[in-house]
């Protein structure tokens, strides 16, 4: 109740009448950060994982407290071990990503925004880490505006008929164009090496797209492909050209002048 100050001294009161319960030494923690004293708060949630190693509310939160302090190699350290129990703590995920972002290990920090994009897909942090991504250079995952709606898709797994994720990357993207009310599907593939495999590409991802979404959809899926690398403008005005890849965007449905599909 934005209380800290009351809230701490009862806290604090309960670890002195039962010191072995991690829970209220957590909290305890908890009232010491919400009154700006981020020292104690660490003591406390370092007395929590003393009563049970194993507590993690206590290693997410130390973890919390190393990164805002500057501590990267404690704060990963903390996040580990709370994801050997649980590997889809969003929080830990993600700022495990930022730690190794400190450290300067760009290998291991796009391997975590990949770890955590691909269990959590919505929400400010998701796009967030697709954004972060792209600052490395990695464009495995992508957002896409698809009729009024965004989606954050795995480009890597659709252009891999054979990955064991494909099945459910393509379940995604169906309910995504289930969605786009009023709006056709575009999906343009790009291979400067091998124009063969895009149109295959292409014509296998539409082919799994009707099974799931039924004839209704068939002239609403339009696909195209290219033996050539995809070209996209970053912010700095440098083109990034990316091979092989898929580029999917909508279309209001023109009512007027409806074309049956490629």
């Amino acid at each position: 109740g934005n209380q800290a100050e009351p809230a701490l001294e009862f806290f604090s009161r309960a670890v002195e009448l039962d010191p072995q319960q991690p829970e209220f030494s957590h909290w305890q923690g908890v009232a010491f950060w919400a009154s700006g004293n981020p020292e104690l708060e660490r003591q406390s949630y370092h007395r929590s994982i003393e009563g049970d190693s194993g507590y993690l509310p206590s290693l997410v939160y130390l973890g919390h407290n190393y990164l805002e302090s500057g501590n990267y190699t404690e704060a990963l350290y903390h996040y580990q071990r709370a994801l050997q129990q649980d590997p889809r703590i969003s929080e830990a995920l993600y700022n495990s990503a930022l730690a190794y972002q400190k450290l300067n290990n760009v290998s291991r920090e796009k391997q975590m925004f990949r770890q955590y994009l691909n269990s959590f897909r919505t929400g400010k942090w998701a796009y967030r880490a697709v954004e972060h991504l792209h600052q490395r250079g990695d464009y495995s995952f992508r957002s896409y505006r698809l009729g009024r709606r965004s989606v954050i898709l795995n480009m890597e797994v659709l252009l891999d008929s054979d990955s064991p994720k494909y099945e459910n990357e393509v379940t995604r993207l169906a309910q995504s164009v289930r969605e786009m009310h009023g709006h056709e599907l575009h999906m343009v593939f790009f291979n400067d090496r091998e124009k063969t495999a895009a149109r295959a590409a292409a014509l296998d991802l539409r082919r799994q797209l009707n099974k799931r979404l039924g004839p209704e959809y068939t002239s609403l899926i339009r696909i195209s492909w290219f033996d050539a690398t995809e070209t996209i403008v970053l912010d700095d005005d440098i083109n990034k050209q990316l091979s092989p890849s898929l580029l999917i965007f909508t279309k209001p449905i023109d009512l007027d002048n409806r074309r049956n599909s490629t």
